[in-house]
């Protein structure tokens, strides 16, 4: 995935509803940093079929006053974005750096490990609630391995000169051979629903109104789909999931489960973190509903932009982060190699002062 750039109008231009009230507790104050605020886009870079379609969708909603329910209650059951009620601005996923903020999240994260992951021993565990913390592990590392390749030591300069932090990183996610693991198990959940929904995915309309964008548009998509399909030699087996008694009723937790992780996401304080952490969580329900919905075919036919948008999104972001697992070792290594070549240059340096001193002391 190297060298592949998503940054066009289309990718980019993220509707989110970053005011939603959080459920969970009472947030006394949201982040005063500078890194942490939100920039949403004029109306005049937001394109005009994208605006067309959506006055479509709230005069649509306002009629029926309710909250229609696809015909399809699996796939209802799946979906995480906030379409229905037409709730969000856009915002712009190039202006809105996702890295590090100062914003510490331990409390979001406690959250969810605690109310929506399986508890017990991994060993007394079914595949499809492994599999389930395993997924949110594996998110964990890759936001993790985002914030400490964009690093930031002064919040408030103007021109923003983000460093890669390798020892935060060693202590958040190198230091543990398990959240490596869980993070290249995550990417290739991610990997299995995008080579699932590689036709409609090369064929879908790509509209911004502009043609150069939207041309762009499909030749980075077709370049991703190439390369996933190239790696997804050993694909995940999403088939082999959901079939026993007790892997049944595990669905039904998954469901659950990513919908109140999209409802935590509402109790992020960082509004940019917000913005990164709602497009990653609903990038993962897209993921689950491609390869886990009764008729995953339909699911994937019927695929919404903001659908395509936040899956793409996090397959890149998750890719970006397995690239940098070797950047980090590498810098590490490059770290304490100059560091042993500094501490030899000066005991060499020491004895041959010694050397010297010794012979010339008279």
């Amino acid at each position: 995935m190297s060298g592949i750039q998503i940054h066009t109008k289309f990718f980019r231009t993220f509707k989110v509803n970053i005011e939603s009230e959080c459920k969970f507790f009472t947030i006394e104050g949201h982040c005063k940093s500078q890194g942490c605020a939100v920039c949403q886009c004029d109306d005049n870079n937001i394109p005009i079929p994208w605006k067309k379609t959506d006055l479509v969708h709230t005069e649509n909603y306002h009629n029926s006053n309710i909250i229609e329910k696809d015909t399809n209650e699996d796939e209802y059951f799946w979906r995480v974005e906030e379409f229905e009620k037409d709730e969000g601005t856009y915002v712009d996923l190039k202006t809105n750096v996702e890295a590090y903020t100062g914003y510490q999240g331990q409390k979001i994260w406690k959250l969810i490990y605690e109310e929506n992951c399986f508890k017990g021993e991994e060993k007394d565990m079914c595949k499809e609630e492994r599999t389930l913390n395993r997924i949110l592990s594996g998110l964990h590392a890759s936001v993790s391995t985002q914030l400490c390749e964009l690093y930031l030591n002064d919040f408030e300069q103007k021109n923003k000169n983000y460093v890669p932090n390798w020892p935060l990183y060693f202590q958040k996610v190198g230091d543990y051979h398990e959240r490596i693991q869980n993070l290249l198990f995550y990417y290739t959940v991610l990997l299995r629903a995008i080579n699932r929904a590689d036709k409609v995915l090369r064929n879908y309309d790509y509209n911004t109104g502009d043609f150069v964008e939207d041309f762009n548009v499909k030749t980075i998509i077709n370049d991703i789909l190439d390369i996933t399909t190239l790696q997804c030699d050993h694909p995940f087996q999403e088939k082999d999931f959901f079939t026993s008694i007790r892997g049944k009723q595990a669905k039904i937790y998954y469901q659950n489960y990513i919908h109140n992780i999209t409802r935590i996401m509402d109790c992020v304080e960082c509004g940019k973190c917000k913005v990164f952490g709602k497009m990653q969580v609903y990038g993962i329900g897209v993921a689950l509903k491609i390869l886990f919905s009764g008729d995953s075919t339909v699911q994937i036919q019927n695929l919404r932009r903001n659908e395509i948008i936040t899956l793409v999104n996090a397959f890149v972001k998750c890719a970006s982060s397995v690239e940098i697992i070797e950047n980090m070792f590498f810098r590490k290594y490059n770290f304490y190699k100059s560091l042993g070549l500094a501490i030899f240059s000066s005991v060499m340096t020491f004895l041959l002062f010694l050397i010297f001193a010794f012979y010339f002391k008279d």
